[in-house]
């Protein structure tokens, strides 16, 4: 399937700018692999979770109902509904600052896009200059910095255009290096590969590290009361309701690789050769990729829950990179110290939505009462699509294979369903209130623990 393209006008300087990114393209795909990665690799996915932008809610039945006479849930709590300080602006919990593309503030914070088609860049300079035109977001929550996508059919990151998953560095393809295309996207192939060596190599927003998101960073741009497409376009506009790709292969089928699809906020994979749309991100400060060996995942890809993420306290987890504290087992069992295991193993007591709403508000564990049902966002972050069967981090939450989880975050399109994450491949998908899942309790925020 090749890529679509746009019609284009001939303009000399831009075609002049693009033939030196081409050439410099050909050069880099010239050489021998590096051990470093040429489309990017996420580090430690999770700095900071935003929360999931929803402000509904639903009764025990999947119902409409106002907040403040609903059960505790996603819509009712967290983030998006606490004052907050902000360093810049956004709704609800979200905190962003627009960015020029020298990656400096703009000066003008509210102002509307405004097209930038057929823009000299001085022209386009101005754009910036009056608040109409950005072209990064700077996520102040999880110190992640966006690409905002061009209007303009001639740029060669406009926003129609779609791109193969190409990764040709074994040791982060996940065994399979996807597809070289060679069709040509505004003077760039038509490749991840090609597209993220081709932001680097503009020094967009004045960054160079610039890279493949991982499907929780793509997560974190979910504004879930957004009907169609779940991103907020006052700061992201030009996004296609539609499928991005991550930087997760997928374990089972390591031709395929992960993706969120930005109509509901859902995750899947897709044949690595199929084009699809692309955000790269990048951060001020990187972190560290990190490497966790486990029979259930990828030796050739980086771990995004790894162990050292994880402080073991007996029968409850802390992530140091999001602050919570969890529960290792499901409900419906309980944790043996002396095996190190959930007992019974294999199983779990299944609710449906409302029950499991019911229940977390009554669990009482460990001495305290302020468990509660994760959000979406929450549950997700747990996930490493690095591994599968499960697509946890065993060694935090043993007999971690339990399928469909429930989150506390109801879908908006369809009343009566809910979010829930396939714990054992790592779908995030929807499905009606009435369905019996399971059910895995979380606190916080909170402070890290002062012992183990």
């Amino acid at each position: 399937m090749t890529p679509a393209i746009l019609a284009r006008h001939p303009n000399a300087l831009r075609l002049a700018s693009l033939v030196a990114i081409t050439l410099l393209l050909g050069a880099c795909q010239g050489k021998t692999q590096s051990s470093a990665s040429s489309q990017g690799q996420s580090t430690s996915s999770v700095f900071g979770l935003n929360d999931t932008g929803t402000d509904f809610c639903r009764d025990v039945t999947g119902a409409p109902i106002a907040c403040n006479q609903a059960p505790a849930q996603d819509g009712n709590q967290g983030r998006d509904h606490q004052p907050l300080t902000k360093q810049g602006e956004g709704p609800l919990g979200f905190d962003w600052t627009k960015l020029a593309r020298n990656g400096t503030p703009l000066s003008i914070q509210n102002g509307n896009w405004e097209t930038a088609i057929g823009l000299t860049d001085a022209e386009r300079n101005a754009h910036e200059n009056r608040g109409h035109q950005w072209s990064c977001i700077q996520d102040h929550r999880t110190g992640l910095v966006w690409e905002v996508k061009s209007d303009d059919n001639q740029a060669f990151n406009y926003f129609a255009l779609r791109y193969a998953w190409y990764e040709p560095n074994d040791s982060l393809n996940g065994g399979d290096p996807g597809f070289a295309a060679n069709d040509d996207c505004n003077g760039v192939s038509c490749t991840t590969q090609s597209y993220v060596a081709a932001l680097n190599a503009a020094r967009y927003c004045g960054l160079s590290n610039w890279r493949l998101p991982s499907n929780q960073e793509l997560l974190s741009l979910v504004v879930t009361r957004q009907r169609d497409l779940v991103v907020n376009t006052a700061y992201f506009p030009n996004t296609a309701n539609d499928q991005y790709w991550s930087h997760h292969t997928y374990l089972p089928a390591p031709e395929r690789a992960w993706y969120l699809y930005f109509s509901d906020g859902s995750a899947g994979t897709s044949l690595k050769l199929q084009p699809n749309y692309l955000r790269l991100v990048a951060e001020r400060k990187p972190r560290a990729a990190t490497r966790d060996a486990a029979p259930n995942c990828l030796d050739n890809s980086p771990r995004e829950a790894p162990l050292s993420r994880y402080q073991l306290l007996g029968d409850r987890v802390y992530d140091h990179n999001t602050g919570l504290e969890w529960l290792r087992c499901a409900l419906g069992q309980s944790w043996d110290s002396n095996r190190n295991q959930c007992v019974p193993d294999g199983t779990a007591t299944r609710f449906s939505w409302g029950e499991a709403l019911q229940t977390a508000q009554a669990t009482e564990r460990a001495g305290r009462s302020d468990w509660r049902l994760p959000n979406k966002t929450e549950l997700a972050s747990l996930l490493d699509r690095s591994c599968s069967g499960p697509a946890l981090n065993e060694r935090a939450f043993p007999d971690s294979a339990l399928a469909g989880i429930w989150s506390s975050t109801p879908t908006l399109s369809e009343a009566g369903y809910a979010w829930q994450v396939n714990s054992t491949q790592g779908n995030l998908i929807s499905l009606a209130a009435s369905e019996k899942l399971s059910v895995r309790l979380v606190r916080g925020p909170v402070a890290p623990p002062t012992t183990e």
